[in-house]
């Protein structure tokens, strides 16, 4: 199954001029990081609905905050904050006012497996969205999805609609994604899905300020499990698999591009060149080496393999508590990347220097993490032991 709508009356505006935008998500990580890039690199000024909660200045210091081109004064100016309300057909008169053409939907619970919260947070919303877009009458329409919507499979992952994947979903989170990339489909308006993999942070500066999901779930659990002491024996369950990280500015980057060229109908991988990309065990081994720093290295291929080491409760907890980005990471993922192919503008590689830069960010921003350091010698070789 394809979403096919190549003949789609409305293109994606040329060069996004004049254009005013609904972003749905504006006080997230994605949101802010595209909210950013938009007010950054287009002349389109925004509309962003906030949850009551939200303190309108704090997200416009945090959107500010993601790019050093923009100031406090530039951001304000240029977006409108308004209150979510409880339907989003709610907001149909004021996004007429302000001229909106465009939607943007980056907003999401990104809960593993609360599936209740996945049903309203996703699904819900979704439909409440595309509800929005079509009174509207909107020329784009565009939903964030993620590459792992394809659940677990065998071989190429094409851009295209997926069904029921044979070998399950990682979590309920990616089966939730896929359901709302049918909506889309089905709604008929014009649309582009994008897809990105495991966002990390930008690739230049390495500053993330998103939520600890991927490579940070292992390094916040580090922080607030081991970083009490000085870990002597370093334990990780490793994988010679293709670590699918992509950093933020190239997420940014390449929706940006698909805005100004693709027609609707699309659905666009945002993914790193996998060429580049390092490996799960070259993530767990620049942590060791540049932070954990220990005199001996036991790496195992799976949790159950830890299962005859003494580890200590809270390095077995660590490991748990990993457990679900590690079996994610031992799969293979081969992404189509025909999209980026098309768009043809270089976005920022995914290597191991890259990783690090993310890394130093992280650890530079933990008090925590700095203290560690302090109470940690610097063995120059230790010892690496492989479990069976």
């Amino acid at each position: 199954m394809t979403l096919d709508m190549a003949n789609a009356p409305h293109t994606f505006q040329s060069h996004l001029v004049g254009e005013r935008i609904l972003l749905l998500g504006g006080s997230g990580y994605l949101g802010r990081v595209l909210a950013a890039r938009i007010l950054a690199t287009t002349p389109c000024d925004l509309v962003l609905p906030l949850r009551a909660h939200h303190d309108p200045r704090a997200v416009v210091h945090a959107i500010a905050a993601e790019d050093p081109r923009l100031n406090l004064h530039t951001v304000a100016r240029r977006t409108k904050r308004v209150v979510l309300p409880d339907s989003l057909l709610d907001l149909a008169p004021l996004c007429r006012a302000a001229g909106v053409r465009g939607v943007l939907h980056c907003a999401g619970s990104v809960s593993y497996f609360d599936r209740a919260a996945l049903e309203a947070g996703n699904q819900r919303l979704t439909a409440g969205a595309l509800a929005l877009g079509e009174a509207l009458g909107v020329d784009w329409f565009v939903y964030l999805s993620t590459a792992f919507a394809s659940g677990y499979r065998s071989g190429p992952i094409g851009e295209q609609l997926h069904g029921a994947p044979l070998d399950g979903d990682p979590t309920a989170y990616t089966a939730s994604k896929r359901a709302c990339e049918h909506l889309v489909a089905a709604s008929g308006l014009p649309a582009l899905i994008a897809r990105p993999s495991v966002v990390i942070g930008d690739s230049r500066s390495g500053y993330y300020s998103g939520r600890p999901y991927g490579v940070y779930q292992l390094w916040r659990g580090f922080e607030r499990l081991l970083a009490h002491r000085w870990q002597e024996t370093a334990h990780a369950v490793v994988s010679d698999q293709k670590l699918q990280v992509v950093h933020q500015d190239a997420v940014a980057d390449g929706l940006i591009a698909a805005l100004k060229q693709f027609r609707p109908g699309r659905i666009l991988h945002l993914v790193s060149d996998p060429a580049h990309l390092p490996t799960a065990r070259d993530a767990w081994a620049l942590w060791i080496r540049h932070v954990v720093r220990p005199e001996e290295v036991r790496f195992h291929p799976s949790l159950e393999a830890t299962e005859g080491e003494s580890l200590s409760p809270s390095q077995r907890l660590f490991l748990e508590f990993t457990s679900t980005n590690l079996e994610i990471a031992d799969r293979s993922w081969a992404f189509e990347t025909t999209g980026l192919w098309e768009l043809g503008v270089p976005l920022p590689v995914a290597d191991a220097r890259s990783l690090l830069r993310c890394q130093e960010a992280f650890v530079a921003g933990s008090r925590r993490m700095q203290s560690y350091l302090a109470m940690t010698p610097t063995p120059e070789h230790p010892d690496v032991v492989l479990s069976a």
